[in-house]
């Protein structure tokens, strides 16, 4: 049996990472996965974008969602729903997260506060997480459950 693992460690695996995989489901319930930017504010993962982009019209039907990183080899993949709470303007704190994440001289004009097309923020709320390193697959699965 994989070792259980808290919230709080899930979270510290994800928050540095500069990429992520994120997954929906269209209406014909095809899986539909996009690399996105998140941010980690008080341990609660947030990501934007545009309301028009698949990933957010599928999530305004079907809010199941998936996120993990880019590695296949230090594997994170956490499963939950997606929530839109509103827009860059109403989360300050979510902005300024991302702003100090994402600090090279071209991720500026992707910002939320700077690209006028950014109209979307989605709180991610988990309900599972898979970990395990390829070199140690069998000794380093790990599990947590809401």
């Amino acid at each position: 049996m994989p070792e259980p693992m808290t919230w709080s460690e899930v979270a510290a695996l994800l928050g540095p990472a500069r990429n992520y995989w994120f997954g929906t489901v269209d209406a014909e319930g095809a899986p539909h996965a996009v690399p996105v930017w998140a941010a980690t504010v008080d341990q609660v993962i947030y990501l934007f974008g545009e309301r028009c982009a698949m990933r957010f019209r599928n999530l305004a039907a079907n809010p199941a969602a998936m996120l993990h990183l880019e590695s296949g080899d230090e594997v994170c993949i956490v499963r939950g729903t997606a929530v839109d709470v509103g827009a860059p303007a109403d989360h300050r704190g979510v902005m300024t997260a991302f702003a100090a994440k994402y600090t090279d001289p071209d991720d500026e004009q992707w910002l939320p506060d700077v690209d006028p097309t950014v109209d979307i923020v989605a709180r991610f709320e988990p309900s599972t997480a898979m970990v395990w390193s390829s070199t140690d697959f069998q000794g380093s699965q790990r599990r947590w459950r809401a």
